[in-house]
């Protein structure tokens, strides 16, 4: 232990901490071994496998997550071989009905949606929205619709995991995107809803900053698709028109940008927005009624 604890005083006067611990991790990184522990995540009890870290002289030990392996099971084959995913214990984001992960499918990086069969009671005491197979169905047929034609991730793998018993997942592995780094969007968003209305046939019905997403490539993307419909299903007394779902989305927004206050949705002809009486719009304000405004004359024709 003596070496290791010399290699450890060297490391510390430059990166401080404890010589006796640091000592102890340099004799268990000379030979990486696996270990087993269990770990919770969301709620949910997992056990992975990891190696210790392997220390470099003159280099900072960059932060980790833990990983879990998940096999994904084909609802149409539940006692199959199914496929596997490499989880990350870090949180991506929570929603309604699960939460998502990172990880790694077939080499390439991925979001992992977790929805557990029984989600946990809510912490406010309402009652929780129950979430179905069919729903799972729906969610992945419309995600995967939107995904093949570049409007929302491209959806890898579906199914359902099981912990153990009382512990069962409903699994969406999907494309793993980026968050929105550019500002004055809105007008993008608008150009994504529209192109999933008349091209997809879907209407989202979460169009909120969170649910935004910025691929690769510059293009915008919708995720979760658990509350989407698909038009085709309505019969047309059901169906929304496009001129309703412009106007619910743009109220999103104006709540979105914490404007609700001063702005308000003028629903006489064209769903255009405008300042509350006897309000004067600040600059940043008034470029935003201007560009949603803009979009909307545009677009008049698909509007109605």
């Amino acid at each position: 232990m003596s070496s290791d604890r010399g290699r450890a005083r060297l490391l510390l006067t430059r990166f401080g901490g404890d010589v006796e611990e640091a000592a102890q991790r340099l004799a268990a990184a000379s030979e990486p071994v696996a270990a087993g522990r269990p770990t919770r995540l969301g709620g949910y009890e997992f056990v992975e496998e990891f190696e210790l870290p392997t220390f470099k002289r003159g280099q900072r030990a960059a932060p980790r997550f833990d990983t879990f392996s998940v096999t994904v099971n084909s609802l149409d084959d539940p006692d199959g071989d199914g496929v596997e995913v490499i989880v990350s214990t870090e949180r991506l984001g929570d929603g309604q009905y699960g939460f998502t992960n990172p990880g790694v499918f077939n080499g390439q990086d991925v979001a992992v949606k977790f929805i557990p069969f029984n989600p946990p009671e809510r912490e406010d005491g309402k009652p929780v929205t129950p979430y179905t197979e069919e729903d799972f169905k729906r969610e992945v047929k419309l995600a995967t619709k939107a995904g093949d034609i570049g409007l929302g991730a491209r959806i890898y793998a579906s199914g359902i995991y099981t912990e153990s018993a009382e512990k069962k997942f409903y699994i969406l592995v999907q494309e793993k995107l980026n968050r929105i780094d550019e500002e004055d969007d809105e007008p993008k968003v608008l150009d994504l809803v529209k192109r999933l209305f008349f091209k997809a046939n879907i209407y989202h019905r979460d169009t909120h900053s969170a649910n935004v997403m910025q691929a690769d490539d510059g293009g915008f993307r919708l995720i979760d698709f658990g509350k989407a419909v698909d038009l085709d299903d309505m019969s047309e007394d059901e169906r929304p028109t496009f001129r309703s779902v412009i106007q619910d989305l743009i109220r999103i927004f104006v709540v979105d940008s914490f404007r609700w206050s001063v702005i308000r949705l003028n629903t006489e002809g064209l769903p255009l927005i405008e300042a509350q009486p006897g309000v004067d719009l600040d600059e940043t304000d008034q470029a935003f009624v201007d560009r949603i405004n803009e979009w909307v004359m545009e677009n008049a024709f698909f509007i109605g």
